[in-house]
């Protein structure tokens, strides 16, 4: 004798990653409902493979590196090229400014190469002969003038630089240069 419909009830699960349904009788079990339930879960069984197979490999993605360059210059932001690294031992230095809003630098140069990272606000740079300007915003990156007087400004908000020195131990890394 066949259940009725209200006599199968159908219960799911969550096994790593995957659902499983098992159907089964709330009557006596029957031979022949039992052989039902090999044949459907013989159906379902690939099924099942399949969901757990694609369930352990998305368990397993990692996140993947991503790596871009922000900057690769042979002259600084005006165009003056770089001539040389300082000679002896490399030292680098890397120094994070905060700006208040509409804060400028005094007058400065640097004897060595070097690059600014804009992390937040803006930085306005400019040169003191020409009269040359650039306005970076954050995520913008630039090529530090070597040995050419300039000057960097914030705008109306505070800014926040990391900036990069390729020099040599005992080296300055800024120079003020006569008003």
């Amino acid at each position: 004798m066949w259940p009725s419909i209200s006599d199968i009830s159908c219960k799911s699960t969550r096994l790593d990653h995957a659902l499983v349904f098992v159907v089964y009788s709330t009557r006596p079990r029957h031979f022949a409902l039992l052989d039902m339930e090999i044949i459907m879960f013989k159906r379902l069984l690939p099924v099942l493979g399949l969901l757990t197979i694609v369930g352990t490999a998305h368990a397993e993605m990692k996140p993947s590196i991503e790596s871009k360059i922000l900057l690769q210059s042979s002259s600084s932001w005006d165009g003056t090229p770089y001539t040389a690294y300082p000679t002896g031992q490399p030292e680098l230095t890397v120094r994070k400014v905060n700006m208040p809003p509409n804060s400028s630098f005094d007058w400065h140069k640097h004897p060595m190469p070097a690059a600014g990272y804009v992390v937040s606000g803006e930085l306005i740079v400019e040169g003191r002969e020409g009269g040359k300007k650039v306005t970076l915003t954050a995520g913008q990156v630039l090529p530090e003038m070597n040995n050419i007087v300039h000057r960097g400004s914030s705008g109306d908000r505070p800014t926040e630089l990391i900036v990069f020195y390729a020099g040599t131990p005992g080296m300055p890394i800024s120079i003020d240069a006569a008003p």
